[in-house]
């Protein structure tokens, strides 16, 4: 595995970019890439060599950790010169505001999305330990997967709305909004959206779906200059207290559906009455199988890589193009979700398990692809498109605001999941809400609070002057 002098000069890469573009904003994309790798595999790193090398959480290949180390650092390394490189082409800024449409469509997506999740839960796939029942998300209909978390882009919208109108009404000194009376019944509402939302992915014990409100939130706040570097280690703090809390849900579940008792607050509070040091650090070793799983994986891409004459997984950087092309325009293009396949070459699932989906992280899948050539590639790719796409955000927009919130998921949730995936999320869903943006800055504004002689909804005041 090395010594732990290794760990020191792998620390030593993380340290002399942030010195170096210390007064970039911290989502520039040279900044962005750096910290977020440094929560997937540094923190996990430490974890590696100075706790437990290997748990019932996670298994790495010992001999291969110093290889992946130098192969996190060679993409690091890549991303950063590629970035210089991208952020000196001049790309085209979409500025298009919402308008008050788009509470009531955000209203409409919430429900939409509580029918789905009503659906789901008859079914018996509410909750996430649920998948472990036999029953698969393949057998989950279309339409139904769709809507399950179209809630999420609903507060998205409603967020950013939010936060410009908040802005602009405080510049002009207003307390009036045109819709549902005052900005401060706007504030209700929103709050009352993410708490909701917050509340079911909590019960769901979905982690993700728990910390990105909280996230977009954040974003927003940092897009308007109102966080200092003293607040984003207060919440990145608070932050890592709720990713602990969700998996000790996530625990809870799994062992609850093991002994067959029911979850309820007795339940609960037995088991963590039995916590001690060892059960601690049980816990410790699931969050960094979790949160570390791009570096583990990429010890098990490398023995692979080095091991097997005939690799039997598809080349996923063509897979990333493939998936450019609408479904309804292939109708046979290959799904992008390699998970699966990666999990049964890489021997992490038996064969027979058709289910269950091994993340090998955009490193590790390089590596699967062509080795180290294949690392630098996959680290040039995603820098020009993650660049491309930071040169496009104008925050004073609501535009350049839906593709900086994309822009975020893009590397902080996309490093840890395959290549092709991530670009065609990242692509499709930028996209797609840049055209809602246009349709509802196109749609007349009525108000919901007010109505004329003949019943009809009347137009509302005209929107601030953006």
């Amino acid at each position: 595995m090395g010594s732990p002098i290794t760990l020191l000069y792998f620390s030593l890469a993380f340290i002399l970019p942030l010195l170096f573009y210390r007064k970039k904003p911290a989502l520039d994309p040279r900044l962005f890439i750096v910290l977020t790798l440094s929560i997937y595999t540094l923190l996990p790193a430490f974890w590696i060599y100075l706790v437990h090398d290997q748990s019932l959480f996670f298994y790495i290949y010992p001999n291969r950790m110093q290889e992946a180390l130098w192969c996190t650092v060679l993409f690091m390394a890549v991303f950063i010169l590629s970035s210089n490189i991208a952020l000196k082409l001049k790309i085209y800024r979409p500025r298009i505001n919402l308008n008050s449409n788009i509470i009531l469509i955000s209203a409409i997506l919430f429900i939409l999305s509580l029918y789905a999740k009503y659906q789901i839960f008859k079914m018996g796939m509410f909750f996430i330990e649920d998948t472990n029942s036999g029953l698969d998300e393949a057998d989950i209909p279309a339409l139904i997967a769709f809507l399950d978390n179209i809630y999420l882009q609903g507060l998205i919208f409603l967020a950013i709305y939010h936060s410009r109108k908040s802005e602009e009404e405080a510049a002009q000194g207003l307390t009036k909004a045109p819709l549902l009376g005052t900005c401060a019944a706007r504030t209700l509402y929103l709050w009352s959206y993410l708490g909701t939302v917050l509340l079911i992915n909590a019960a769901q014990g979905r982690r993700m779906g728990v910390l990105f409100p909280i996230i977009l939130m954040v974003l927003l706040r940092y897009s308007r200059k109102e966080l200092s570097r003293k607040n984003i280690v207060t919440v990145g703090a608070s932050l890592l207290g709720i990713f602990l809390l969700i998996t000790a849900v996530r625990l809870a579940q799994a062992f609850m559906r093991l002994t067959g008792d029911t979850i309820n607050a007795n339940n609960l509070t037995s088991m963590f009455s039995m916590l001690n040091s060892e059960m601690l650090a049980s816990i410790g070793d699931g969050v960094v199988g979790r949160v570390g799983n791009p570096l583990i994986i990429l010890t098990h891409a490398i023995e692979y890589f080095q091991t097997v004459s005939a690799s039997t997984l598809p080349n996923t950087f063509f897979l990333a193009f493939q998936g450019l092309v609408p479904r309804v325009l292939w109708p046979g293009k290959p799904s992008l979700v390699v998970g699966n396949e990666v999990g049964h070459a890489l021997g992490l699932i038996p064969a027979s398990n058709m289910v269950t989906k091994i993340n090998p992280g955009w490193i590790g899948e390089g590596y699967l692809n062509l080795g180290v050539l294949g690392v630098a590639l996959a680290a040039i790719i995603l820098a020009v498109v993650a660049s491309l796409a930071y040169k496009a955000i104008d925050y004073k927009y609501d535009t350049g605001l839906v593709i900086f919130v994309q822009y975020f998921l893009l590397i902080f949730s996309g490093v840890q999941m395959e290549i092709s995936f991530s670009l065609n999320n990242f692509i499709k869903s930028t996209i797609f809400s840049i055209f809602i943006v246009f349709i509802v800055s196109k749609m007349p504004e009525w108000s919901l609070m007010s109505k004329n002689r003949s019943g009809r909804l009347k137009p509302a005041a005209k929107e601030l002057t953006d």
